[in-house]
């Protein structure tokens, strides 16, 4: 008997410097941000500082898309709907391991940076959205 194929998970973005994350304002326009990030099996993660647009709009409406990137945020693939959620605890410390071990010293530097000035960072998990699910704005 032939095994079921597993799905994708985020097999696009794998190998890329960063992936295009675009969440929704509640007018349902898109913004669109590159970012750092972290893959384990069908869960992508990224950290982003608290107070940015982002974290609020994702608060409002955990629906993005994310599709392989640079750095500077000429996307290189296509994108994928996902479904966002903040991480804590042991968790959030698993992902920003995962996430650091892209890019090691480019993460030692921001980190190290952002302890010294008293900031903290917030940590999402993204699994892929199923086919057929609606984005709410």
């Amino acid at each position: 008997m032939k095994k079921a194929a597993a799905p994708e998970g985020w097999e696009s973005v794998r190998g890329h410097r960063a992936v295009m994350l675009t969440t929704y304002r509640r007018d349902g326009s898109g913004v669109s941000t590159p970012v750092g990030y972290g893959v384990a099996e069908d869960r992508l993660y990224f950290m982003t500082q608290p107070g940015t647009h982002k974290v609020g709009r994702l608060a409002r409406n955990p629906r993005c898309t994310l599709a392989a990137s640079t750095l500077r945020g000429a996307v290189k693939g296509p994108a994928r709907p996902g479904v966002a959620r903040v991480l804590e605890g042991p968790e959030a410390d698993q992902a920003v391991r995962l996430i650091t071990a892209h890019n090691r010293v480019a993460w030692f530097f921001l980190l190290r940076g952002a302890r010294r000035q008293g900031r903290s960072w917030t940590i999402f998990e993204v699994t892929p959205a199923t086919t057929g699910e609606r984005r709410d704005g």
